[in-house]
C-alpha cells in the first residue's frame, strides 16, 4: 500500500467520523433537548385517511408506512416495481405490532412508480386517479444519492430528476385528489444537505453537464429543490386546502449508507468499508423510525388546524428557526428564497410540461 494510498484512506476516515459528529445532534441530542414538543405517541386515530408514501419499500418511507397503519390510515406503498409494492405490502402486514383489524390498510398499486421517468410518474398518477376518490396526506420521501454522473430517462441529471422533477409532476398530477381529501397534507422529504448547494447551483444550463458535475453540491441542489417546490407549491394551493411543507429527518440510519460503502470500497477493501460506516452509523446515526417523525408530524390532521404551510421543519418535529439548536439543520438564505423557488418552478412546469 503506498504512501498515498494510506493518506487517502486516512483522510476519508477523518471526513467520515467528523460528518458524523457533527450531524450526531440530529441523532441523539436533538431527540431529548429540548424535550420535543410532539412524538409518535400523539397520532391521533387516522381511520378512514389515505395516504401514499414514495419509497415506502426501505428505511424511512417503510418506517413512516407502518406508523401510519398503525394508526388506521390506508397507505398506498409506491415503489419502483409492482414486485417491490407487494412485498412491502407482505413486510407490512407481517409486523407484529400492527393491529390486525389494519394489514388489509397496506395497498401496492398495480403500477410501478419508477422516478426516472416522468413517463412513468405519469402512468402511476393516472393509475391513482382512476382507483383512488381521494388523498389526504402524500408524503414524498423517495430519494437518490448516486455516486457518479448518469441522465434520467428523460435526459436530466439522474439524482435531480428523480429528486425534484419527478416528485414535482406526481404531486401536481395528484392535486384534484389532494382537493378532494382536504384538508390534505404534502410533505416533501428535504435535508439539512441542502446547503452544499452552490450559489448558481440552478444555472440550469450546466445542469446535464458531466464535466460541471460535482456529487455533493448535486445533491445539495436537489434538496434545495424540493424545499423551494414545497414553499411555491404552498403558496399556489393556499385556497384549496392543501398544506405543504418539507423536511429534514436528521442523520439517519438508512439505504442511504450503502452509497458511503460504495465510495469508501474505492480506497479500502468492501469489508473494512462496510465496517466503518456500520461504526459509524451506529454510534452516531438515528433509527429510521425515530428519523420519520418530523415527516409524520408534517403529515398529521394538525398541521392543516394550525395552518401550517410553506415551512420546513427538523427534528424532531420542529420549525426550522424555533430555537438555537434547530439551526443544527436550518435552512440557508437560499432556501427562503422566494424568487429562487419561482425560477424554479417555472423551469420545471417548462421542462415537464406541468403546472398548475
Amino acid at each position: 500500500m503506498t504512501l498515498l494510498s494510506c493518506a487517502t484512506i486516512v483522510a476519508l476516515v477523518v471526513v467520515v467520523v467528523s460528518v458524523a459528529i457533527n450531524l450526531s445532534f440530529d441523532a441523539k441530542l436533538r431527540k431529548y433537548w429540548p424535550v420535543p414538543e410532539w412524538s409518535v405517541e400523539d397520532i391521533p386515530s387516522l381511520e378512514g385517511q389515505t395516504a401514499l408514501v414514495t419509497g415506502a419499500n426501505t428505511g424511512l418511507g417503510y418506517a413512516t408506512s407502518l406508523e401510519l397503519l398503525k394508526h388506521g390510515a390506508k397507505v398506498i406503498v409506491a415503489t419502483r416495481s409492482e414486485k417491490k409494492g407487494i412485498d412491502t405490502v407482505k413486510r407490512l402486514q407481517a409486523e407484529p405490532d400492527l393491529p390486525a383489524k389494519y394489514r388489509e390498510n397496506a395497498i401496492a398499486p398495480k403500477v410501478a412508480l419508477e422516478l426516472s421517468s416522468l413517463k412513468s410518474v405519469a402512468e402511476f398518477a393516472e393509475y391513482i386517479k382512476d382507483t383512488e376518490p381521494q388523498l389526504n396526506m402524500l408524503i414524498n420521501n423517495a430519494g437518490l444519492n448516486p455516486l457518479n454522473f448518469s441522465l434520467s430517462e428523460d435526459g436530466y441529471e439522474l439524482r435531480f430528476a428523480v429528486n425534484h422533477m419527478a416528485h414535482y409532476a406526481l404531486t401536481l398530477a395528484l392535486v384534484p385528489l389532494l382537493e378532494a381529501g382536504a384538508p390534505a397534507r404534502v410533505v416533501v422529504v428535504s435535508s439539512l444537505g441542502h446547503q452544499f448547494a452552490a450559489k448558481d447551483c440552478f444555472d440550469f444550463s450546466t445542469l446535464n453537464d458531466e464535466s460541471k458535475y460535482e456529487m455533493m453540491p448535486a445533491y445539495g441542489r436537489s434538496k434545495l429543490a424540493n424545499i423551494l417546490f414545497a414553499r411555491s407549491l404552498a403558496r399556489k394551493v393556499k385556497d384549496k386546502q392543501i398544506y405543504v411543507n418539507s423536511a429534514h429527518p436528521g442523520f439517519v440510519a438508512t439505504d442511504f449508507g450503502r452509497e458511503l460503502v460504495d465510495m469508501a470500497a474505492e480506497y479500502m477493501s468492501r469489508e473494512n468499508a462496510e465496517s466503518l460506516v456500520k461504526s459509524v452509523f451506529g454510534a452516531f446515526a438515528m433509527s429510521p423510525q425515530d428519523g420519520a417523525a418530523t415527516q409524520l408530524f408534517l403529515a398529521m390532521p394538525e398541521v392543516a388546524e394550525r395552518n401550517i404551510t410553506g415551512e420546513y421543519y427538523v427534528p424532531m418535529a420542529r420549525k426550522h428557526d424555533s430555537h438555537f439548536f434547530a439551526l443544527a439543520g436550518g435552512a440557508s438564505p437560499e432556501a427562503l428564497d422566494d424568487e429562487l423557488a419561482e425560477k424554479l418552478w417555472q423551469w420545471t412546469a417548462k421542462e415537464t410540461g406541468i403546472d398548475l
